[in-house]
């Protein structure tokens, strides 16, 4: 999970050096995202941890609703 961003970044720079050219990255635009990456990087873990537990509440209340369906 801590490696994430990193990876993002990494594959974020790759795709833009792809298609810009190698002479388009420079560092105001790196330090740039990383900085934005940072921003947004507990953001992005607390959005997928409540995603799990809706899922999880979800699973329960079905379990439950199925519980109680029985005669």
């Amino acid at each position: 999970m801590n490696m994430l961003p990193i990876f993002a970044s990494i594959i974020i720079f790759g795709v833009y050096s792809a298609i810009n050219g190698q002479d388009a990255l420079t560092s105001a635009k790196v330090f740039t995202v990383l900085s934005i990456f940072n921003l947004i990087a507990t953001p992005m873990r607390l959005v997928i941890m409540t995603i799990i537990n809706f899922v999880n509440a979800k699973a329960s209340l079905d379990r439950v609703d199925h519980f109680f369906g029985y005669e």
